[in-house]
Order: C-alpha cells, then structure tokens, then sequence
C-alpha cells in the first residue's frame, strides 16, 4: 500500500466521495443500532478485511464501511425499548428514536451499494 500526505488523502477522499448524507440524530447512535442488531437480532457486523475498509479506519476511527450489499433485520419496538434501558439506564429511552432513525438510514444507505460503489458510515 502506498503511504500518502494528507494532502494527497484529501484529494484522494474528495474525488472518491459521490454523495454525503447526513444523520440528524448522534452518530453514536449508528453505533448504538449495530450493538442492538447484535444484541437483539445476533447479527454481528464484523469489519469488512478489505485493502479500502483498512485505509478508512486507518483515516476514519469509527467508521463503518459496507463493500456489498445487505439488510439488517427490523429491531421490534419492546425488545429495542428493554435493550435501551438495560443498556444505557433512564437515557435509553431518548435514545430510543436515533437507534429507530439509524434503522434507516443504515437501510438507505446500504440499499445504494452496487459493482461501483461502496458505503461508508462515519461518526466524525
């Protein structure tokens, strides 16, 4: 692999971004609904060992980055309610719409992976 400046990163990541999107809610909440989806629905996201997923978290600490296509099962409403209390006490339940939210936007998200492009989830 080829070791740039961040420079040449910057103009790297600039040409490669298609679109950016906006979560309206913390972004930790993205990470809060990947710990749910494990929890709740036993599905692990694992880090994709690709040469670009190893570059972005080099760049990017918490990011998440989805090189194929996938859906992430719907999180029912009581079991996300517990889950959120059993996790984060009497604040889970303000978390309650930005874990929904992240259900989403993850969806929206993924749906536009394709043969060219892949998606990247960043909490900045």
């Amino acid at each position: 692999m080829k070791s740039v400046g961040i420079e040449e990163f910057t103009n790297a990541w600039a040409s490669a971004i298609v679109e950016t999107v906006s979560f309206e809610h913390s972004g930790n909440a993205l990470g809060y609904y990947l710990d749910a989806q494990e929890d709740i629905n036993r599905v692990e996201y694992s880090a994709e060992e690709t040469p670009a997923a190893r570059a972005i978290s080099k760049a990017f600490p918490h990011a998440f980055l989805f090189e194929r296509r996938r859906r992430f099962a719907e999180l029912p409403p009581d079991r996300l309610a517990a889950w959120c209390r059993e996790e984060y006490g009497e604040e889970g339940q303000d978390l309650l719409p930005a874990v929904q939210a992240a259900h989403r936007f993850f969806a929206e998200g993924l749906a536009r992976v394709d043969e060219e492009n892949a998606v990247a989830f960043i909490i900045g």
